[in-house]
């Protein structure tokens, strides 16, 4: 028996619903992310967090920052293996491809992943969380840019129980 679908995710949540979907794949021992960047309705890159390909990640080695003693606060201070979710989606696609397109992120992105968000001239950001608190420099470099940003929480229950309507 087929079962007929009585509704679907608005466009903006199915896009969300893949960055989650990137987010499983993490490699992080702390924090599981992941980003999609969507142009024309369609999802042309998808990453998560985690080393570079070709070397060990933190769920091989353990955490670097665990095994060194230092803060896990420490970010920016190049201690991690891994790289941003955000950072592992936009290197996949040429420049030229992201121009225009949307990027949705399970975290308010921070500074770094803001430079080549802006820089890659993305123009909107979704995202569902904020990590801590807002980065200035991300919200500078967005409002300088012109930037679209917004919240967008997925209501994961509706979302688990509509996949489950789906056997």
């Amino acid at each position: 028996m087929v079962k007929i679908m009585k509704s679907r995710p608005e466009w903006d949540e199915f896009f969300m619903m893949h960055a989650y979907l990137a987010a499983t794949r993490s490699s992080c021992l702390y924090l599981n992310t992941g980003a999609a960047i969507v142009k024309d309705k369609r999802v042309r890159s998808m990453g998560y967090n985690g080393a570079p390909s070709g070397i060990g990640n933190c769920l091989e080695l353990g955490c670097r920052k665990e095994n060194f003693d230092i803060e896990f606060e420490s970010k920016g201070s190049g201690t991690c293996r891994g790289r941003h979710a955000e950072e592992n989606a936009m290197s996949l696609l040429p420049r030229s491809e992201m121009k225009d397109s949307d990027i949705y992120t399970l975290y308010y992105p921070c500074g770094s992943c803001a430079k080549s968000i802006v820089g890659n001239d993305i123009s909107r950001v979704f995202y569902s969380e904020l990590y801590k608190d807002n980065d200035a420099l991300t919200d500078e470099l967005f409002k300088e840019k012109g930037i679209e940003v917004i919240k967008l929480e997925l209501d994961l229950d509706k979302i688990w129980e509509f996949i489950s309507n789906l056997k």
